[in-house]
């Protein structure tokens, strides 16, 4: 019996040890960082075909199984009855997710393809520079000649205008296109698939999708052999723009290149200055004062409507987030005209004043997405505005995002304190975990979602690594302040990485000598995520790249060499 007794008290230490490993292991220190080679691979190769501007190919946002979709059902308003994915009228997703890539993925991708280059790697590093320099050419569809930014001609259909002004951008200076692909159509859809033309600037939904109303621009109905979709993904959007044009090639060439390149005329600055004049532009005044910039800007056939689905007088906190982090970035660099190191002063300062001051909240109802709303029992950042240009009447929309948070969180969390109290980002991070996280059946944290998340409890690739960086810089930021903090973000830390890699980590490919390639899922299932696109549990390139960051502990936020 005493035997037996000594037995089962060991097997009980040994599961309590387990446990504590699996879900308590590091709160008192981080673990160091590593190289993840194991990602390596999917951040180069995950691509299409060589073109002649880029001989290593386009990146590609996602690596779709071929046979994902084909069990994948949604309910098309249009159509009204559940129908396989493959054979929805409107196309669209579908060939966006295997052809497209957005400029923010590229962006992540473009720093960590600068990481690999700071350890060794040249061919990552000639990849990332021959991305460079195509952006710098003006091109948006490798496959084909098409006109790679947005037309400036100011009674040009395509034409766009910048911020309250309404300023047209010279070439060479305006936003990008959010998401691109090889090809600007694509030919040979299926029997019931005519066409797909959200055409550049058109009204978002505007797509035409049976026979009878097919855009005249795509082969008739009958003609069912060579029907083609046409790229319909034109919105050019701040946030994209600040981590393609400010944050990708800056961090990119402060990898590969280490401090030296803050004090010269390198390529990522160059690049960069040539959106400076747009993002000037964008930048808003509310309460007398210049803050932070729009969405996106004003298209020639579309007036701005008062809603917050409008690219005109919508105001993004995450795309203020990115901008601001981009402009801190790029005021280190040295070899700018004092004209332009004052306006990208002048964007640092109202940006920065809008988050910390204007987008806190010591509570506010926010939308359970499905028609009601929730109090906050903490403090929040606010997700958007609407603000009508040249006024001072915004109004604020009830949209809960994570990412708001943990982008926000991991560039002003000291200022946040300063202003708010000390304990503010700590308790900002306790309102994410508590509306946004995503829990295992046990009730453990494993990552977050990313809208308000108690009801579909859905589990983000990305937005769950990007709450790991977040809860790291804080952990950074409170350490000597308040021990109980560190802990419980140290937990949080160790948690949400086990979530994210038992869960979403999977196979890529397996080389010739028997590695194992790895990269992380967008999400853990196909889900209408509330901001208007579907996460699907397809390879990401973006969840990789931050897969990438939380190994070498990087903060890409910030200006600073990601070293083992």
């Amino acid at each position: 019996m005493d035997t037996l007794c000594a037995i089962i008290v060991v097997v009980l230490l040994l599961v309590i040890v387990l446990v504590w490993n699996k879900y308590y292991r590091g709160s008192a220190s981080r673990a160091a960082a590593t190289l993840p080679t194991q990602y390596f691979s999917f951040m180069k190769y995950n691509t299409t075909a060589p073109y002649p501007a880029l001989k290593y190919g386009m990146p590609l946002s996602y690596k779709v199984d071929p046979n994902y979709y084909a069990s994948q059902h949604m309910s098309p308003a249009e159509i009204g009855q559940m129908v396989p994915l493959e054979r929805y009228n409107a196309i669209t997703e579908l060939n966006l997710q295997q052809q497209g890539i957005n400029i923010y993925d590229a962006a992540v991708r473009l720093i960590t393809l600068g990481i690999m280059a700071n350890h060794g790697d040249t061919e990552a590093r000639d990849i990332g520079y021959e991305w460079i320099n195509f952006l710098a050419a003006g091109q948006s569809f490798p496959g084909e000649s098409q006109p790679g930014e947005l037309g400036t001609d100011s009674t040009g259909e395509n034409s766009w205008f910048y911020g309250e002004n309404l300023e047209a951008m010279p070439p060479g200076s305006g936003f990008w296109y959010r998401e691109t692909g090889p090809k600007y159509t694509v030919t040979g859809q299926p029997r019931d698939f005519c066409c797909v033309e959200n055409s550049r600037g058109g009204p978002a939904g505007d797509e035409k999708i049976t026979g009878a109303d097919c855009n005249p621009e795509c082969p008739g109905a009958s003609e069912v052999d060579s029907l083609k979709w046409v790229w319909n993904e034109w919105r050019p959007v701040s946030g994209e723009n600040s981590w393609m044009g400010v944050i990708g090639p800056l961090q990119f060439e402060y990898q590969v290149q280490g401090p030296d390149v803050l004090n010269q005329n390198s390529l990522g600055l160059t690049l960069a200055l040539t959106r400076l004049d747009a993002f000037a532009a964008m930048q808003f005044t509310l309460d007398g004062k210049k803050q932070g910039v729009y969405y996106a800007p004003k298209n020639i056939n579309n007036e701005c409507r008062t809603s917050p689905e409008d690219p005109c007088f919508n105001v993004s906190i995450e795309n203020n987030a990115s901008a601001l982090a981009g402009f801190r970035i790029m005021s280190q660099f040295t070899q700018m005209s004092e004209d332009d190191k004052a306006r990208v002063n002048t964007l640092v300062t109202g940006i920065t004043d809008f988050l910390v001051n204007y987008c806190y909240k010591e509570s506010m109802e926010i939308s359970d997405n499905d028609g009601g709303t929730v109090t906050t029992t903490g403090p929040v950042i606010i997700t958007a505005i609407v603000l009508p240009y040249n006024t001072n009447a915004p109004e604020l929309q009830n949209i809960f995002a994570v990412d708001v948070f943990t982008w926000t969180l991991s560039i002003v969390a000291p200022e946040l304190d300063a202003a708010h109290g000390i304990g503010t980002s700590y308790r900002l991070w306790q309102t994410v975990r508590e509306y946004g996280g995503a829990f295992d059946t046990s009730g453990y944290l494993i990552g977050v979602g990313y809208s308000y998340n108690k009801v579909d409890n859905v589990l983000s690739g990305e937005w769950s690594l990007g709450a790991i960086i977040c809860c790291k810089v804080l952990a950074a930021y409170y350490s000597g302040k308040n021990a109980s903090y560190v802990s419980s973000l140290n937990k949080d830390i160790d948690l949400m990485t086990n979530g994210v890699e038992t869960l979403l980590e999977d196979v890529y490919s397996v080389d010739s000598n028997g590695t194992r390639n790895k990269a992380i899922h967008y999400a853990d299932r196909r889900y209408m995520i509330p901001f208007g696109w579907w996460s699907n549990k397809n390879l990401s390139l973006a969840s990789t790249a931050w897969a990438i960051f939380n190994k070498m502990n990087f903060n890409p936020f910030v200006l600073e060499l990601a070293v083992v």
